[in-house]
């Protein structure tokens, strides 16, 4: 079956369930004004298995906001935070709407070469509407990977 660019609470549920192997990602960030922090959220409930990714930390150096990085740094970073470029993964984020900053990463993992990559459908709003289990103990520092277990196929242009 081609793999689906977006995957829904049940699809990832069944995936989990069966023990295959499928990386989560929380990629959730949110606008100034709303007064929401990202991470304290994530610390506070999550996807079993979530790792965070930080948008503002994960730039390239520029005087723009959110840059795309180099596609070596974003490998490094990805690796640092304990994914593997050959693993599947959802991607999905913390908005009131069910999806804002999820397709962001999406898109930044799509650029450097990652085939097997997903949106969850309605995010963690729509995880917790159909009552999946959430992990609410304190997240861990993540395990690195090996930096060459994120492999980056630098894009022309």
């Amino acid at each position: 079956m081609p793999w689906r660019s977006v995957v829904s609470s049940s699809w990832l549920r069944a995936r989990a369930s069966a023990g295959s192997a499928v990386q989560v990602i929380d990629a959730s960030w949110h606008l100034p004004a709303t007064g929401r922090d990202a991470r304290a959220e994530f610390a506070r409930e999550r996807i079993p298995g979530a790792k965070y990714f930080d948008l503002d930390e994960c730039v390239a150096p520029s005087p723009l906001p959110h840059m795309m990085p180099h596609p070596k740094a974003l490998g490094r970073y990805l690796a640092g935070i304990g994914l593997r470029s050959d693993l599947p993964t959802v991607v999905y984020d913390a908005s009131d709407d069910g999806i804002f900053s999820s397709a962001r990463l999406w898109w930044m993992l799509r650029a450097v070469g990652m085939k097997e990559v997903a949106v969850l459908a309605g995010g963690l709003k729509n995880w917790k509407a159909n009552e999946l289990e959430l992990d609410t103990t304190q997240p861990s520092a993540p395990e690195p990977a090996a930096e060459e277990g994120f492999a980056v196929e630098e894009q022309p242009g």
